[in-house]
């Protein structure tokens, strides 16, 4: 997706020298171009996209095509700036997918370590006869515990993200 981004940023170059250059529509947005041509992958998710765009929208908003300009450059600019802006909320969204990841990876393999300590015990007890008999019977409260435990991070953490605040679906009337 990154490199799809890149791409779409020269082709975009390359649209505009095609343009008059002259035009502030054209030269506001080789400057955009120039400076997303600098984003490295750590920098996504990009949080101030209308920031960067402000300058390439006024320049819109104040184009005059007269008689030898293109009365549809604004629109095609604005056709590659929506495109762009797509290509970096996929890449702002695969970021923020990969974060979620690493949490509920920590959770995953914490449960699967307690599953294989289990079963190592469960094997160890039933197949030794030199087992002591106080830890045979502190194995079923420890790994209760511990289930316990870590049925209670899962819910904190299903909690927790259901009650992240999603302002598409709370601004929605129900029924």
């Amino acid at each position: 997706m990154f490199h799809r981004f890149k791409e779409a940023l020269f082709s975009f170059d390359g649209f505009l020298s095609t343009c008059d250059s002259g035009q502030k529509i054209v030269g506001e947005s080789e400057e955009f171009s120039w400076r997303l041509k600098f984003l490295d992958l750590d920098e996504f998710p990009v949080m101030d996209w209308d920031e960067r765009v402000k300058g390439i929208v006024s320049a819109i908003d104040a184009y005059d095509p007269g008689e030898a300009g293109d009365p549809n450059l604004g629109n095609k600019v604005l056709g590659y700036l929506g495109y762009l802006e797509q290509l970096v909320n996929q890449i702002g969204i695969a970021c923020i997918h990969q974060i979620a990841l690493g949490i509920y990876a920590k959770i995953a393999v914490k449960t699967l370590a307690l599953l294989g300590l289990l079963v190592v015990t469960l094997v160890l007890t039933s197949t030794s006869t030199v087992i002591p008999v106080d830890l045979v019977i502190a194995a079923p409260a420890f790994f209760g515990a511990l289930t316990v435990l870590m049925l209670y991070e899962i819910g904190w953490w299903l909690y927790r993200e259901s009650e992240e605040p999603l302002t598409f679906v709370e601004g929605r009337e129900d029924g």
